[in-house]
């Protein structure tokens, strides 16, 4: 026997789970609807008959009230003692106008309509989202149209190639396109073709909309320093670069050293056709699509824990060949007496792909501590000594990928 009000949030469950608008949207329809109501046991029954009648009465007043109206079907059970009743088993909306008033969302019904007639007007491509996410659209209904305004845009601009704040959108300020990325760039997934845009770069991560739609941005700044004098530019060697920059120029160095640690890479050695990028802070996805790093051999010196084996994981998803520095059981047994704790927050203990079996068993060995609670060897503390012995080594191995 569920309440008016269990009755009405069941019949909401169709709206709010965008059922109802999806099916609208196929050309279906979910009526008549039929919703269970729960029929009382024979005991109760006999013990409640009075609650079970007012139970009756209250779903019969309800199926009365004009345009909610709904159908109640009965089955007929023969007590022994009360005999014969008709008792609800459930209630029927006939017709989707009257569930809409039931409900409540004749408006909202409505209003999703008015958003697919300007949708199909304007932009047919969205349809598709509007039946994967019409209540998303919904709760946009008062700046839609400003929606398919970008949108029109950008289709007739594929890759503008300017700044955010350089667009020129009648009737939008570029504000607003700044607070709306997300919905967006759904949007503009199904507006724009595969060659009008840049949709293969993935969506998500730091100013992956404009990197996405062809937007200029804010890059990241990527810090190096040349190695070899020999490859100075106009006598600099420590340089300081867009992302795009770096992606355009070639060093000639035969071998790139990647570091987290500012301090290691300012104070690394002179090495014969070499440089070393580091201080990576907004992330090491920033050297993704340099492509020129695929002809180059490539160490990565990171911190000894889990955290720095999963960075040298992503790095080779970039580039594969890429080979670890300093970051072997022998280092660390070298340098244990410095060792610190590694913080909960950046622990790794899912599997890494990338590594080599030798990089994935001292791996496992820090991931369940076989050297000491979280264990963690920082860059910055293994000796100097050390790192120059490591690099005379290097002179007698083949390092080409």
């Amino acid at each position: 026997m569920i309440s008016p009000d269990e009755l009405l949030g069941k019949a909401r469950r169709h709206w709010e789970s965008g059922a109802f608008l999806r099916a609208w949207m196929r050309g279906e329809t979910l009526f008549p609807m039929e919703i269970g109501v729960g029929m009382p046991t024979m005991r109760r029954l006999e013990d409640d008959f009075a609650a079970v009648q007012k139970w009756i009465e209250g779903l019969r007043k309800s199926g009365r009230e004009g345009a909610s109206a709904y159908r109640i079907d009965y089955k007929t059970v023969e007590h022994r003692r009360i005999g014969r009743q008709d008792l609800p088993y459930r209630v029927c909306f006939e017709e989707e106008t009257d569930w809409l008033s039931y409900i409540g969302k004749d408006r909202g019904f409505s209003d999703f309509k008015k958003i697919e007639i300007e949708t199909r007007r304007r932009l047919p491509q969205l349809t598709t989202f509007l039946e994967q996410r019409p209540l998303k659209a919904l709760e946009r209904m008062h700046e839609w149209p400003e929606l398919l305004t970008v949108c029109e845009w950008f289709k007739a601009h594929p890759n503008p190639g300017l700044y955010l704040r350089q667009l020129d959108i009648e009737g939008v300020d570029t504000k607003f396109i700044e607070s709306r990325k997300g919905i967006l760039a759904e949007l503009l997934d199904l507006a724009l073709e595969s060659k009008d845009s840049g949709c293969q770069i993935a969506s998500g991560g730091k100013n992956s909309f404009e990197r996405r739609f062809g937007l200029k941005y804010d890059q990241p700044l990527i810090r190096l320093r040349i190695l070899d004098n020999r490859l100075a530019i106009d006598g600099l060697a420590d340089l300081c670069l867009p992302v795009n920059d770096l992606f355009s120029r070639d060093f000639h160095a035969k071998t790139v050293y990647i570091t987290e640690n500012k301090v290691n890479g300012l104070s690394f050695p002179a090495v014969e056709d070499a440089l070393i990028i580091f201080g990576l802070g907004y992330g090491i996805e920033a050297l993704a699509e340099m492509g020129r790093l695929r002809e180059k051999n490539i160490w990565y010196w990171g911190d000894i824990d889990t955290h720095g084996f999963a960075m040298l994981s992503q790095i080779r998803t970039y580039f594969p060949h890429s080979r670890s520095f300093l970051m072997d059981r022998e280092t660390l047994l070298s340098h244990q007496h410095l060792c610190v704790e590694e913080d909960n927050e950046r622990r790794v203990t899912k599997d890494l792909p990338n590594l080599t079996e030798e990089e994935r068993d001292l791996f496992s060995a820090l991931k369940e501590n076989r050297f000491g609670n979280r264990l963690r060897l920082e860059q910055e503390r293994i000796s100097y000594s050390y790192l120059i012995k490591e690099l005379d080594k290097q002179r007698h191995v083949s390092v080409h990928p």
